[in-house]
């Protein structure tokens, strides 16, 4: 026999002291066994605040039994098994203890990040974007996640926000708030990968996905990622960063230039075109004025409508055209020559020297060199022009066999032996070439034409010069041979 409390399935042995701790009456009610060797096994939660009630299992002594399936569950821990002598759980004991027995259960607090299962047999991983303290699962703040312990929440790392508990990157073109609950986008000019904001650089603007930059659409520039038309008469630059003027004799519109037609010109706005004035003509967006005496109606396109009104001093008009009265023309050794209009023949009169090259000066209207030839007997000189008149001649060269003496080119000393001519030749002044009868009456000796046919009579023969034969004659006299 034994004792059970009201409203609990605890059994008490008879005899047993413990301590009475409630706060009310209760009623003890006798347990009976129909047999002394059934006892009780009673099945506790084993802790503070426990809500579930004891189990009981009747049991016979010495025969096998099953520790009893049932779970108790308490917050953050799992049940590892029942306090000794029969410990674990749904296992197979044979029951050899006289009287009736109470199992504690044996919890076991879930680690950091983990709680228990729903049979409350093990732990398994928090919820997606909870930690855990003591078992107990609790879900991140957002624009947090938990950390790597599991034991609390950190930031969401950059370029991601949270909500639940749970941080995702930001999509493109947006950051994180302040706060990382929301994603908000970017700043004017900037793109995102990752959910972090970038500045794209000059001449380029965020694409639509807001995930890279492309350059600036055709007629802007862009600054700091935003891009914008360029000012009228402007278009941007090759890189896009900055606008610069169009080129001559266009306009823009919307930063894209274009050439004004003929007979037109860019406004002073540079966002159109206006016609040429009056006194110019048009071509490729520039007004060229007409040439000097003439003039056009506003809006002419070309030279050829261009008409005369008045000639310039100095020009007279020709076949409708306005030409200098005085032009130059080509005149041999001539530095400058001109022509001038006779208005009276309505014709240019004959070409003039105005100015001869270096080494020559104008005579008669020609130009003649500054230094000529002159005749000097037996040879030949130089006059100068010494700008006004001719100087004197001067010899430059004598003829062969003639010598400058300074004044005159006297015939050489050498030219003579005894009073007769002996040279025959000069290479050049006094220089002899050849002698006269060279050999028979004459020989070349340093630059002398020395007699070798001389008249001679003596007791071997004679030797004497003949005239008429032009040779020298040698006779030998009896006795003697020529040698």
């Amino acid at each position: 026999m034994g004792w059970m409390v009201s409203n609990s399935a605890d059994i008490q042995q008879p005899g047993v002291v413990f301590t009475w701790n409630y706060e009310e009456s209760k009623t003890f009610t006798a347990k009976w066994s129909d047999d002394p060797n059934n006892y009780v096994i009673t099945y506790k939660p084993n802790y503070t605040g426990a809500t579930q009630p004891d189990v009981t299992q009747s049991v016979i002594y010495g025969q096998q039994f099953t520790t009893n399936g049932v779970i108790f569950t308490r917050p953050g821990h799992i049940m590892t098994g029942w306090s000794t002598p029969f410990p674990l759980l749904n296992q197979s004991y044979t029951y050899n203890i006289e009287g009736n027995t109470n199992l504690d259960a044996q919890w076991q607090v879930c680690p950091a990040g983990q709680t228990p299962n729903s049979a409350g047999t093990a732990c398994e991983p928090c919820p997606e974007g909870q930690y855990s303290v003591n078992g107990i699962c609790t879900p991140c703040p957002d624009g947090t996640q938990p950390n790597a312990a599991g034991d609390g929440c950190e930031p969401c790392p950059e370029g991601e926000y949270g909500l639940g508990g749970i941080c995702n990157p930001c999509p493109a073109g947006t950051q994180p708030n302040s706060t990382g609950t929301e994603c908000v986008p970017c700043p004017d000019g900037q793109y995102s990968v990752n959910g972090i904001c970038m500045p794209c650089p000059d001449g380029y603007q965020p694409n639509a996905a807001g995930d890279g930059c492309e350059p600036c659409p055709e007629g802007e520039y862009g600054l700091g990622g935003i891009c914008n038309p360029c000012p009228a008469g402007t278009q941007p630059n090759s890189t896009g960063t900055e606008c610069v003027p169009c080129p001559d004799g266009q306009y823009s519109v919307n930063g894209i230039c274009m050439p004004c037609p003929d007979g037109y010109q860019p406004n002073a706005a540079g966002d159109g075109c206006e016609p040429c004035p009056a006194g110019t003509y048009g071509v490729n967006g520039t007004c060229e004025p007409c040439p000097p005496g003439y003039s056009s109606n506003p809006g002419a396109t070309s030279i050829d409508q261009c008409f005369v009104s008045e000639c310039p001093s100095g020009q007279h008009l020709e076949h409708g055209e306005c030409k200098d009265d005085i032009i130059e023309c080509g005149a041999p050794h001539a530095a400058y020559a001109t022509r001038t209009w006779n208005p009276t023949m309505m014709a240019y009169g004959s070409c003039q020297i105005q100015e001869c090259i270096d080494g020559y000066h104008i005579s008669s209207n020609a130009c003649v060199l500054d230094e000529q030839f002159c005749a000097v007997p037996n040879g030949r000189g130089e006059r100068v022009w010494n700008g006004t008149v001719w100087g004197e001649c001067e010899i430059t060269q004598c003829d062969p066999g003639f010598e400058n003496t300074g004044t005159a080119c006297s015939e050489c000393a050498n030219r003579r032996v005894n009073g007769e001519i002996a040279v025959s030749s000069y290479a050049a002044e006094c220089e002899i070439a050849t002698c006269m009868y060279h050999g028979q009456k004459y020989i070349l000796e340093n630059n002398e034409c020395r007699p070798i046919c001389e008249d001679v009579t003596d007791e071997t023969g004679t030797k004497h010069w003949d005239n008429v034969a032009k040779r020298c004659v040698r006779t030998c006299n009896p006795g003697y041979k020529m040698w």
